[in-house]
This record gives structure tokens, C-alpha cells and sequence, in this order.
């Protein structure tokens, strides 16, 4: 049969149904040894964006890889703070009506008298009780003001605030003992009368908290314990509110009950009690009722003890997950002298038990599940922008290598187109009949030419090359002047030969008035010499020319190089950097795959 069963919950383990963790210590370590990993990893990104690079970047919001790893952070940061909770005791609300022995049960549960229990104790505040190093106590005041005192200075504080309360208490009786000798009333008019003197001379703290810090193992090594104030007692607004804040929070509750009280009015109040407190922002609690005071009834009356069980579990059976029975006052009692009969009789070791397995156990199955449910959904969150990070990241990778190529390419194809033009210049016959002022007009053609193809080959390729969500270009002068070569001007020898031979050729004649005149000393009448003498010239023209074109060429490739490399590291990262940073993002990607 026993093999059978763990068979069974083997295969649930299998199949998904049975999810079996870790301690809530060894399942931290798990999850932020994970979580601190992408975080180092994120770092070792976050260094490569800020590698010096040989442009003054301007990273702003638009940098796509800045906005991917801020948000990539902020996540695993998110889900950091929230694991640690896992180191965080769980909250154990303690609540239920005056005198019902609170305070003895929660001394009996820190395993030490730690709360005086005479009357005003916990009628008037929340006490908390957390596992420190250093002892000491918080005290907050009803102005939210706080005093950390040592813990003996602070109970010696709490004792003269219940000194203070007795003398209140004595002065209104010693009223109403000359006021029933002196008058003759009857109950209801003596009962109103004292009312009036409570709420005129009664004294009331203005302590609402007190946080004690004890160095102490046992419970307090997996709970903070919250003892309440009476629920029949008349609290303050803002202790109320303290109440229902802590109950919200809390991991379980205990509702102490009076065991002699068990069959009166009283049980019909505090079953609506726990229905409105179970109602309290439509928020179930898991709850255990502890029947104090057993110690009396099976003192009065042995087989009692039986009756009171069972009407107990007949009255609040549907209430709570489930019901102990102790004796708190026995229990402190065998806590101070070490009496082990003592404990084993008042049963505080069975509460304690109920308390790990339905608080503890099921609180921390429940918390650690939640932190991986949600583990999943930054996982799946991260996943999804890390697939839309790269999408965008390659799809701008390629824009980046065609504009590489479209820039090369375009350039080379337009100084083809250009030179073309310009050689054609040199043609033997059209030099016969070419005429200087002609040569000049043909230069400023190919120049206006060439300029507005360099313009739209400029706005062309800046727009590819511009990654930034700013389209507008940036005007700069990349124009040519090719008619205002150096080499278009005669020299005065020129001019003298060529005036010589101005009967022969009447053309000539008109190229005396296209140039400036430099002096020259010589000249000939060789006709050929004269030939040779315009086809070097248009040679120096045209090799002047593609010389102003190689240098404009050259300094849009320059810029759109560097528009392109500029723009892209303002987007992302520096291009060269670019294949570490994809590893680098897979890396985190290959992390996440070990949340499970």
C-alpha cells in the first residue's frame, strides 16, 4: 500500500500535478542566485554602453538598448526585493476579547514572560514581537512619533503608563464610593455614572505600538507575533485601523476564546466578529481557535472538559481550520520553572505544532509558489522583449551593412557617370572646332550637372544612414566648380600665339575675350604646337575637375560614415561592439531557460 501511494506521487510529480519545494532559505538562494546572475549580466551591457567611443554621444531616451536594459533591470530588481521576502518572518495575528488570556498565550509562545499581564496591558495597543540580534523596543505614540528605548527602559516606560492607569482607576472608585453613600441609587443610574467618570477621568495612553526586539529562537525564528488589544474594549480610530492592517497582512490567526465562556451570548458576538473580520476586504484567513482556560474547567468539573470540546467543535467546527485546547497560564508557568509535566499538561506544544503545519508549512508552500508564479512572468515579460529588441536590432543591422554597400556603390557609379562626362571633353574633333568660351559653358553644364546629382545622392544615402528618429537632413556644401578651374585662364603666351593665327582661323578670334591675360614673353606660329598646347589645357581641365569630385566624393563618404555610425551607437551600441552585445543578450536568454 505505502509503495503504491509513492508510486502514484510519482507519477502526479511527473505529469506536473504535485509541485514539491525546497526550504523557503534554499529555494531563496536558488531564485536570487538566478536573478543576481542577469543582473551581472546586464551590467557587462550596461559597461559596453558607456565604452568611450570617438564620438560625443548623446544618449538619450531614444536609445533603444538603454530603454531595453533600464526595463530588463527594473524587472529582475522587482522580482529581487520580492524574493527577499522569503527571508521575512510570516505574521501571526493574535486577537480576541479582553481577559481572555492574550497575553499569557503569546508569552507562552515566545517562551518567556516578556508581557506583564495585569490590567492595563494590551487593553490600549498592538504589541509586535520580532527576532533580533540586538534587543531593544520601538514605542509609537498616537502622532505616529517613535522613541527606540533599551528593552528594560522601555517596560519600565510601559509600567509607569499602567501605574498611571491605576491611579485613574482608584480615583473614579473612591468617586463612586462617596457617591453611593451619599445617594441611594439603583445599578443602571450607578452603572451610567461610572461611565461619565471613566471617560472624564481615566487615564489613556497615547502609545499605540510597541515593537519589541528580542533575541530569542523558537517561534519568532519564522513569525512576527502581533498581540491585539481586547475586542471589547473602547480602542482608539487609529488602533483600529492598525488592527485591520495587520489582519490583512497576516499568514494566520489565532482567535483566543474564554473556555468558561464557551456556551453564552458572548459565542453568538464573536462568531459575527469573525465574520466581519473574515469579510474585511472580501479577504478568508486561515485561522486556529485556541479554547484557553482549560485548566479550570477540569479543575471544577473533570468530565466538563468533554462537554466543552465538543460544543466548541460543534459551535466553530465551520469557522476555523481547526481547534486546540490549552492552559496558557499552566504553560508559562512550566516555561519559568522548567516544569515539563507543566507544558506537557497544558498543551501549548500541540498549538505550537498546529501552528508550523496550517501557518507556516502552508504559508511558506504558498509564498514560494507565488514568487515563482511570479519568476514566470518576468521570464515570459523578458522573453518577449528580448525577441522584439533583437527583431529591431537585426532588421537596423542589415540597414546598416546596405547602407554600407549603397554608399560605396552609389559614389563609385556617379564619378563613372561624371568622369564620363568630363572626357568627353577631350575629343580630338571636338577640339578642331571647340572654342574656349564654349568649353566653358560645357564645363558649367557637367557642373550643375554633377551638383545635383552629389545633392540627391547626399539626401539619399543620409536618410539611409540616419537611425535616429530625427529625419531632417543636415545641409552641408559639397558643390564642385568646375568653371572656375585654374586651368581655363591663358596665359599671355598663349594669347600671343593664338593672336598670330587670327587671320587663319576667325574662331579664334573669339577666345582673346574669354580669358584674363597673364604676361609671357614668347610665342609661336607652329599650328601644331598650338593644337598640343589647347589639348593639354582641356587635359589639366579635366583632371582638375575629377580631382574637386574625388575630394567632394570623399567628404560625403566621410559624413554619411560617420551619420550612419554616429546615429546607430545613439540607437544602440557601438557598431563594432555589436556582435559581443548579441551574445551577451543571448547569454541573459540562455540564464532565464534555468528558472524552469
Amino acid at each position: 500500500m505505502i509503495y503504491f501511494n509513492i508510486h502514484i506521487l510519482l507519477i502526479r510529480m511527473y505529469e506536473g500535478m504535485v509541485q514539491v519545494y525546497l526550504s523557503r532559505k534554499e529555494e531563496f538562494l536558488k531564485m536570487s542566485s538566478i536573478l543576481n546572475e542577469l543582473l551581472n549580466k546586464i551590467k557587462i551591457i550596461q559597461k559596453n554602453i558607456e565604452y568611450p567611443s570617438k564620438f560625443n554621444k548623446d544618449l538619450n531616451l531614444e536609445n533603444k538598448t538603454i530603454i531595453f536594459i533600464k526595463h530588463l533591470e527594473q524587472q529582475i530588481l522587482k522580482n529581487i526585493e520580492s524574493i527577499n521576502e522569503l527571508k521575512n518572518p510570516f505574521l501571526l495575528f493574535v486577537i480576541g476579547s479582553g481577559n481572555y488570556g492574550k497575553s499569557t498565550i503569546v508569552n507562552s509562545l515566545l517562551g518567556q514572560k516578556i508581557i506583564t499581564t495585569n490590567d492595563l496591558p494590551n487593553t490600549w495597543k498592538i504589541d509586535l514581537f520580532i527576532k533580533s540580534d540586538i534587543e531593544k523596543m520601538e514605542i509609537t505614540y498616537q502622532d505616529s512619533n517613535k522613541v527606540t528605548k533599551s528593552l528594560h527602559s522601555g517596560i519600565k516606560s510601559l509600567k509607569k503608563e499602567e501605574e498611571k492607569f491605576k491611579e485613574s482607576k482608584k480615583y473614579i472608585s473612591s468617586i463612586l464610593k462617596n457617591y453611593k453613600k451619599d445617594k441611594q441609587v439603583d445599578i443602571p443610574t450607578l452603572k451610567n455614572y461610572k461611565k461619565e467618570l471613566e471617560s472624564k477621568y481615566l487615564y489613556k495612553s497615547n502609545i499605540v505600538q510597541v515593537r519589541y526586539f528580542l533575541n530569542k529562537s523558537g517561534i519568532l525564528d519564522d513569525f512576527i507575533l502581533v498581540d491585539t488589544p481586547g475586542l471589547n474594549q473602547n480602542l482608539l480610530k487609529n488602533t483600529v485601523n492598525r488592527m485591520k492592517e495587520y489582519y490583512l497582512r497576516s499568514d494566520g490567526v489565532i482567535w483566543i476564546l474564554d473556555a468558561q465562556n464557551i456556551v453564552s451570548k458572548e459565542s453568538n458576538t464573536l462568531i459575527e466578529e469573525i465574520t466581519q473580520m473574515n469579510n474585511l476586504y472580501d479577504n478568508n484567513k486561515s485561522m486556529i481557535a485556541v479554547i484557553n482556560k482549560m485548566d479550570i474547567i477540569h479543575k471544577n468539573d473533570k468530565q466538563n472538559t468533554i462537554k466543552i470540546k465538543n460544543k466548541a467543535n460543534q459551535i466553530y467546527k465551520d469557522k476555523f481550520t481547526e481547534i486546540v485546547f490549552i492552559s496558557a497560564k499552566k504553560a508559562i508557568n512550566g516555561i519559568v520553572s522548567d516544569n515539563e509535566e507543566f507544558i506537557y499538561d497544558s498543551n501549548i506544544n500541540d498549538l505550537i505544532n498546529c501552528i508550523n503545519e496550517k501557518f507556516k508549512e502552508v504559508s511558506q508552500e504558498s509564498q514560494i509558489k507565488s514568487k515563482y508564479q511570479n519568476l514566470k512572468i518576468m521570464k515570459d515579460c523578458i522573453n518577449n522583449e528580448i525577441n522584439n529588441y533583437k527583431r529591431q536590432l537585426y532588421k537596423d543591422i542589415s540597414k546598416y551593412n546596405e547602407g554600407e554597400f549603397d554608399l560605396y556603390e552609389k559614389i563609385k557609379n556617379i564619378r563613372i557617370y561624371i568622369v564620363e562626362h568630363l572626357n568627353k571633353l577631350k575629343n580630338d574633333k571636338y577640339i578642331c572646332d571647340l572654342e574656349f568660351r564654349e568649353l566653358k559653358s560645357n564645363l558649367k553644364s557637367i557642373e550643375d550637372m554633377c551638383n545635383l546629382n552629389l545633392e540627391k545622392l547626399y539626401d539619399s544615402l543620409y536618410i539611409k544612414s540616419n537611425f535616429n528618429k530625427n529625419k531632417e537632413i543636415k545641409q552641408i556644401d559639397f558643390r564642385v566648380n568646375f568653371s572656375k578651374s585654374k586651368y581655363i585662364i591663358l596665359d599671355y603666351k598663349t594669347k600671343v600665339i593664338l593672336s598670330k593665327t587670327k587671320e587663319k582661323s576667325t574662331s579664334l578670334s573669339r577666345i582673346l575675350s574669354s580669358f584674363d591675360i597673364e604676361q609671357s614673353k614668347k610665342s609661336t606660329n607652329n599650328q601644331n604646337y598650338i593644337k598640343k598646347l589647347l589639348i593639354s589645357k582641356i587635359d589639366n581641365i579635366v583632371k582638375d575637375c575629377i580631382k574637386s569630385l574625388d575630394e567632394q566624393l570623399n567628404f560625403i563618404e566621410i559624413t554619411i560614415n560617420e551619420l550612419r555610425e554616429k546615429s546607430f551607437e545613439n540607437k544602440y551600441i557601438e557598431y563594432e561592439l555589436i556582435k559581443e552585445h548579441i551574445k551577451n543578450i543571448n547569454d541573459i536568454d540562455i540564464t532565464l531557460k534555468n528558472l524552469g
